[in-house]
């Protein structure tokens, strides 16, 4: 498209050239026919003038447009530098300056009880017999520099079933020597707690093909392999 219009100026200015020549190398006696030729030259200089905005205006449509594609590409690069890292149980699971993630065990189950039962305490149970909980066990070390509700953590956990159904999860934490759940317990500076994740799903999941559970923070994801 340039390449055209780049030669439609360069023949406007050639046939300005040989129209200049003629009149400087005859005597033109007839003043309308002068005029008429001075017309014509004004009418070649703004089409000049206009195929050369034109000319400037796509060139910066090509600039942005290749701006636009080196952006994607760099977006492209970006995002495949931040990949999702695999890990298995018992590994220490690092999130910048929030936390560090063990992930100690997981099963299928209608209920969640505390790891050691007090007198009184709080539990879990689903009354749906369609569904049941994929319950995940871990310690979580709070490395904040305040003390922040455990149900505010900017950690989430979610289970992909299948490459593409998503099934979110709440967390809650063990307190009194893990006579109790609380889901409203405290992470302290650089304290240590047990916690339980309960990611409600249809009983097909847990006899049926593929289950993953991931962990993610605003800079950093996990995933675990829980069934091929």
């Amino acid at each position: 498209m340039i390449k055209s219009k780049s030669m439609l100026t360069c023949i406007s200015i050639i046939v300005l050239i040989i129209i200049l020549t003629a009149l400087t190398g005859c005597s033109i006696s007839d003043n309308k026919e002068v005029m008429q030729l001075k017309k014509e030259i004004d009418s070649l200089n703004k089409q000049i003038s206009q195929l050369k905005e034109e000319n400037e205006k796509m060139k910066k449509q090509l600039t942005n447009r290749e701006n636009i594609n080196q952006d994607i590409n760099e977006q492209n690069t970006s995002n495949l530098d931040s990949t999702i890292k695999s890990f298995s149980l018992g590994q220490k699971l690092s999130f910048d300056d929030t936390a560090e993630i063990v992930i100690e065990k997981y099963d299928f189950t209608n209920k969640v009880l505390p790891s050691n039962p007090g007198s009184f305490y709080n539990y879990y149970q689903l009354k749906d017999s369609d569904k049941t909980f994929f319950h995940v066990v871990g310690k979580y070390k709070h490395l904040g520099t305040e003390e922040v509700s455990f149900l505010d953590i900017p950690i989430k956990f979610y289970a992909k079933y299948q490459d593409k159904y998503i099934y979110n999860g709440f967390q809650v934490a063990e307190v009194s020597g893990g006579s109790d759940l609380d889901a409203f317990a405290y992470a302290k500076p650089l304290s240590n707690l047990k916690f339980h994740v309960l990611i409600e799903v249809p009983n097909e999941v847990k006899d049926n093909g593929k289950l993953e559970l991931y962990i993610k923070s605003s800079n950093d994801e996990y995933v675990l392999k829980v069934k091929d």
